[in-house]
Formats: C-alpha cells, sequence, structure tokens
C-alpha cells in the first residue's frame, strides 16, 4: 500500500491524526489508539502525555520511524509487535513474534483459579512438611508447598502473573520454544520475579522432573486449540504474523488437551486441579475428554465476558 508522507513540519496532535487517517481505509478498528500506542512508544511519552504535549514538534528520526511503523502497521504487522509490549493484567509484558500476543480473555483463566489457590494455601502446612499419615488421608489437603505448573507458557504471562499476584508458591513454567522461554525469562525480569519461577524447555510434560509426580496443585495452560482448517480462514494479522506452533491444534483442535488430560494424573496431587483456556466451541469436547478418563471429578465451565465458554476444569480424584 503506498503511504503518504508524514508532512515534515509535524507535532504530536497532527501525527496521532495523520495515522488514524491512514488506518481507517482498512481493517484496523482502533485506530486512534493504534496510532496512539506507537506514537507514545517512539517519542517515550505514555498516552497521557501525548496530549500534554500536544504541540510538541517531532524530531526528524521520530518522524522516520513513525512513519515506518505506521507503515507496518497498515501492511497487518499487530501493534504489539511493533511496540514490543502488551498490557495484561494490570501490567506490562514483552511480546515478540516468538510468542502469542495475550488475549484479554486469558484473565478469566487468572481469575477462576486464583481463590482455588487462595484455598490451597490457607490448607497448605506451616513449616516442615508433616509425616504423611496413609490412614487418615485429607485428600484436599497439600502436603508441602503449593506448587503451579504452566504448559506451554510463551511470553509467561499466567505464570508470572500468577506469581505476581500470590507470591510465595513454588511456579514451573514450560514451553517447546526456546525463543518463547527466553521472552518470558524477560518478563520475569522485568517484574523482578527472576529465580522465582523455573522455567523448563520442552513439549507437554515431558520437561517437568521427577520430582514433582503427585506434587503439583495446579496445571493450567493455554494450548493450541485452532482446528488446521480453521488456521487457514484466521484472519492475516493473526496467520501471517503470531507462531503458528502456539495457534494450531491438530485437525480437531484437541490434541493438546488429550495430551495434557493424557498424563496430568502423573503429576497431581489428590485434589489438584487441571485448568484450560478453551475455543468457544469446544466446551462439550474438552469436558468429554476428562469423562473419559474417568481420572476427575467437578468438571467445570467458566464463560467469558461475552458469555462464550472459556475456560474448563476438573479436580484430579486419584
Amino acid at each position: 500500500m503506498n503511504v503518504p508522507e508524514i508532512p515534515p513540519s509535524v507535532t504530536i496532535i497532527q501525527s496521532i491524526q495523520w495515522a488514524s487517517d491512514r488506518f481507517k481505509p482498512g481493517p484496523f478498528y482502533n485506530a486512534r489508539l493504534d496510532s496512539e500506542l506507537i506514537l507514545a512508544h517512539v517519542v517515550r511519552l505514555d498516552r497521557l502525555n501525548l496530549y500534554l504535549n500536544f504541540d510538541q514538534p517531532l524530531t526528524s528520526s521520530e518522524k522516520h520511524t513513525f512513519s515506518d511503523l505506521v507503515k507496518r502497521r497498515i501492511q497487518g504487522e499487530p501493534v504489539q509487535y511493533l511496540i514490543g509490549f502488551t498490557e495484561f493484567y494490570g501490567r506490562s509484558f514483552i511480546v515478540s513474534p516468538a510468542v502469542l500476543i495475550p488475549r484479554p480473555e486469558t484473565e478469566i483463566l487468572i481469575d477462576y483459579v486464583k481463590p482455588f489457590l487462595e484455598r490451597r494455601l490457607q490448607k497448605a502446612p506451616r513449616g516442615p512438611a508433616p509425616q504423611l499419615d496413609l490412614f487418615n488421608v485429607n485428600p484436599t489437603q497439600s502436603v508441602g508447598p503449593i506448587t503451579v505448573v504452566d504448559i506451554g507458557t510463551g511470553s509467561g504471562i499466567i505464570a508470572l502473573t500468577l506469581a505476581s499476584e500470590l507470591p510465595g508458591l513454588l511456579y514451573y513454567a514450560s514451553d517447546v520454544s526456546s525463543a518463547a522461554l527466553n521472552v518470558a525469562e524477560q518478563n520475569a525480569e522485568r517484574l523482578k520475579l527472576k529465580g522465582q519461577i523455573t522455567f523448563l524447555e520442552g513439549p507437554f510434560m515431558v520437561p517437568l522432573e521427577s520430582k514433582l509426580e503427585k506434587s503439583c496443585d495446579l496445571i493450567l495452560a493455554n494450548p493450541p486449540y485452532i482446528t488446521r482448517s480453521d488456521m487457514a480462514q484466521l484472519p492475516d494479522e493473526i496467520r501471517g504474523y503470531e507462531p503458528r506452533v502456539a495457534l494450531d491444534g491438530g485437525e480437531d483442535g484437541l490434541e493438546c488437551y488429550a495430551e495434557l488430560v493424557k498424563n496430568a494424573p502423573i503429576f497431581l496431587n489428590s485434589g489438584g486441579m487441571l485448568a484450560f483456556e478453551i475455543g468457544a466451541d469446544q466446551a462439550d469436547a474438552v469436558t468429554g475428554l476428562f469423562t473419559a478418563s474417568q481420572l476427575f471429578s467437578n468438571i467445570n465451565v467458566v464463560k467469558d465476558y461475552n458469555h462464550l465458554d472459556r475456560v474448563v476444569s476438573a479436580m484430579y480424584a486419584g
């Protein structure tokens, strides 16, 4: 697309309007917001201060950078990749083309599992782990530290958000992509959580250490769930830029769910929870996987802000 050059002399407010006008003809639902986010990144101000400094002229370097980023946005590149970060659960996270861009719907998963962990934490023993009484086992009682595992962590938003909200638990986060784990580790450092989460490289639960067997209170994931046929129908903005490995859920979109339901009982302790984000039409299929395993109870489906099925969870009854 041929984009008219930005005027030679332009202020902050004029730059926002120039970019917004360029975005309007295309499939951009947040033309003004995208303009503000990109410009704020370029001139190193937050969005509020853009308007407090509305008459500040852009330097030659800023004009060149801003114009280039606007052109890339018009071509479909996500604004989050252009500026290198996104907001999630009130925090700023680094993102790159190595990781899926976090969606607001994933906050539903955080909101859902937090009360479970808080209840678990209240019941957790203080001090050294007590001796296990084989004749008086409480299946909802966690012995030892509360342990959380995030499978396919990507940018780390799920594990890092929980670690920020509920410090003092043991957190593990795995991903098949070393590039994704690098982004997650950068976010851990940015949030001052480095050392509080153990990052592991490998598919599904393969990298989990043997010491985690029967010791996890919560395993959760936002796995790839787009069907192979639907991949081709995704908007160019998603299909052309976000990592396929984080989107493609196989022929039926259920490959990852089936693998996790099968192997989670190896690592969950009694009363531990397995929780997923799901596609809006997958609740019946995913709950069916839990039912078929005969190892889970209390299967629950949670809807998102748009009243669409978004989270499925179950308790390990082993």
